[in-house]
């Protein structure tokens, strides 16, 4: 955290790695406590995202009660509970899929280190990597099952549509998952394809060409800010999702 606010003051620290998704995710949280993710600016102190700014700065952090699969769904169970959806972006067990968000980002991030180690193209796998790979093949699952395929929906962030839950639980917990990939390929291989495909997709086309792409004009990302601009953590239409990517064969599966 030190590293950040020396970076911002100007001292000449080089730049933090982690320095954009620090600023994209201080930014959803101000969203969030100056209006309680309504995106009506109410003058008051409302209730945010749990996001936390620890993690992304990388400091330590206590270890966190959602790690086992089926956490996603007990808290999609308390969304039940209110009517609405949870504030990280999960919904009621009944419009969600059965596996759990993060069990699946941890199979991409499997996925993609042997994917890359095979091709031997070396390089990252970075948190916009996983969520590129888990918005295409939500998207494509919608089009070709007519299902999601895990517990959360994506939201509309400033850079592009994101698994809330994903991106700040992730970092946290780092091994939560062993062995994600081959469980994932033994019980769902259909899914566990799509998701290759999908690493390979962004591996082939580089990262800058897919997020063009995930949020150019005509994507369900560019339709959702059209429809509430600013009022990022918005969570966006299946509908414009299956719809949109039904129209993109090279990422629908055809």
């Amino acid at each position: 955290m030190e590293l950040m606010i020396s970076w911002l003051r100007g001292e000449g620290t080089p730049r933090p790695e982690f320095a954009e998704r620090f600023m994209t995710t201080l930014h959803l949280l101000y969203m969030n406590r100056s209006d309680g993710g309504t995106g009506k600016r109410s003058g008051r102190d409302a209730g945010g995202a749990a996001l936390s700014l620890r993690a992304i700065a990388g400091e330590p952090v206590p270890p966190i009660a959602s790690q086992t699969p089926g956490a996603g769904r007990q808290e999609a169970g308390r969304g039940a509970e209110t009517g609405s959806a949870v504030e990280d972006g999960t919904l009621p067990l009944a419009e969600t899929g059965e596996r759990d968000s993060l069990e699946v980002a941890f199979a991409v991030r499997d996925i993609h280190e042997r994917v890359r180690e095979g091709l031997d193209r070396p390089g990252p796998t970075t948190m916009s990597l996983i969520q590129a790979v888990l918005y295409m093949a939500y998207g494509m699952c919608l089009n070709d099952r007519k299902e999601r395929i895990i517990t959360e929906c994506p939201q509309m962030w400033r850079y592009g549509p994101v698994f809330a839950r994903v991106y700040t639980k992730m970092p946290e917990c780092p091994d939560a998952y062993p062995g994600a990939e081959g469980k994932l390929r033994r019980e769902d291989p259909r899914l566990h394809a799509v998701l290759e495909k999908a690493v390979r997709c962004c591996i082939d086309l580089g990262m800058g060409r897919v997020a063009g792409l995930l949020t150019g004009g005509g994507s369900p990302w560019r339709r959702c800010l059209e429809r509430s601009p600013g009022r990022w953590g918005t969570v966006m239409d299946d509908t414009l999702i299956a719809d949109w990517f039904s129209r993109h064969p090279f990422l629908a599966g055809g």
